[in-house]
């Protein structure tokens, strides 16, 4: 098994879920526990997966899968109170959805949903693939380009156990119509069902995806920029015998930020790369996987947390200004920086991480949260153990309005651009 089936089946095992349907007559009383609001659900044996959306009014959107694979999303929005406001489901597994002008955006195994975010009704659905093992379909998170439009990559997959549909990405508009599409195809049965993307990351100078391919034995990768508006490739960087990279954010500058694993030197590497692709300087983490998507402070300096559990902070140029054991393993999470300029993550606890030393503050709760985090704009942290949540206050004051990537996503709605 490789590095890669190590991390995924970890993340699994760790955020696998089983959930039944749920209205608000399921909802307990609200109990205080720890400083912290904790909502009971009358279900067992589930966390919620990817980053609560909060929504301009401290509304905010969970999502809850309904088995290991997530091949049912049930999906909440609730206020800040954390009364439910409405319910609704896909009968679909999902990548983590985005919210954008007031549509919450799904890509699933088989079509890009687009919910209604204010009453939950579905406004759209979009076809990805089309017949084929569902298993073997697989998409990522979408991001939102300078225009408007909805990018969505979408991996190869089996049409039967004999032959492959190539890989696409795709870019549609807020109303569902397709604007264009690009298709990835290696024209060889034998090495088709090996090319996946990276969740794209959009920025107003582009557009970024990582390309994998593979020939069973020899796996390399190619960071594309695309033209956001037609899809054409500007340029492109093919990284020889890397796997698992994907793409974390983006500063004012128009650089991105990538990592990857280099299977030739069993490393793996953070790199920083300007807009039109040069490389401005990388780190090496060894044999340490890069554990969740990198921010960067109001500074330029970012923030990486390794599955060893030391946290790292660069400064824009690439060096190093400390490297601090939390003392727990990464087991993926996201990271956000708030106003109050802490950064914040969920270790089993929420806790809160000094930028300045990188020493870390446990925000007790009487229970385990396993879910990530997001913040409402008073500072109460959102987060989920095994079958409660818990809205968990603090002076944070929301997530950081001058960070230059603060969150997961960008900004508080977890679009990749951040309009």
């Amino acid at each position: 098994m490789n590095r890669n089936n190590i991390l995924n089946l970890l993340g699994v095992l760790f955020f696998s879920v089983l959930l039944a349907s749920c209205n608000k007559d399921d909802l307990k009383a609200l109990i205080t526990e720890s400083n912290a609001t904790v909502i009971k659900l009358n279900t067992s044996d589930y966390v919620p997966y990817g980053v609560p959306i909060v929504l301009d009014n401290d509304d905010f959107i969970m999502f809850f899968g309904s088995d290991a694979d997530y091949n049912k999303v049930i999906v909440y929005r609730f206020n800040k109170k954390g009364e439910i406001i409405w319910s609704t489901s896909l009968n679909e597994k999902s990548a983590y959805p985005i919210y954008h002008n007031g549509q919450l955006l799904f890509a699933c195994a088989n079509n890009l949903y687009a919910i209604n975010a204010a009453n939950g009704d579905l406004n759209w659905d979009f076809p990805l693939t089309s017949e084929g093992v569902d298993i073997t379909k697989n998409t990522y998170k979408p991001c939102i380009t300078s225009e408007g439009n909805i990018i969505v990559c979408r991996d190869a997959y089996l049409y039967n156990y004999m032959s492959t549909v190539p890989a696409k990405i795709f870019c549609i508009s807020p109303t569902g119509n397709k604007v264009w599409e690009n298709i990835y195809s290696t024209q060889d049965e034998n090495t088709e069902r090996y090319t996946k993307f990276s969740a794209p990351i959009a920025t107003s100078q582009g557009l970024y995806s990582v390309l994998h391919t593979s020939n069973g034995l020899n796996y390399n990768a190619i960071l594309i920029k695309f033209n956001s508006s037609n899809g054409d490739e500007m340029k492109s960087i093919e990284f020889s015998e890397y796997s698992g990279c994907r793409l974390h954010c983006s500063n004012t500058n128009g650089d991105i930020f990538i990592s990857g694993n280099d299977y030739l030197n069993k490393e793996t590497c953070f790199y920083s790369f300007s807009s039109s692709l040069q490389n401005n300087w990388s780190v090496s983490f060894g044999d340490n996987y890069v554990a969740n998507r990198a921010v960067i402070d109001n500074n330029g300096n970012i923030y990486i947390g390794v599955i060893d559990g030391y946290l790292h902070k660069f400064s824009s140029s690439g060096t190093e200004i400390f490297s601090s054991n939390l003392e727990r393993i990464f087991i993926g999470g996201e990271m956000l920086i708030a106003n109050d300029g802490n950064i914040y993550k969920c270790l089993q606890n929420p806790e809160k991480i000094n930028p300045l030393t990188g020493e870390s503050t446990t925000i007790p709760l009487n229970s385990i949260a396993v879910s990530d985090i997001s913040m409402l704009s008073d500072g109460t942290i959102i987060c989920s153990g095994m079958d409660e949540m818990f809205l968990v206050p603090t002076s944070a004051n929301g997530i950081s309005s001058n960070a230059q990537w603060p969150s997961f996503g960008g900004n508080p709605g977890h679009t990749s651009y951040n309009n």
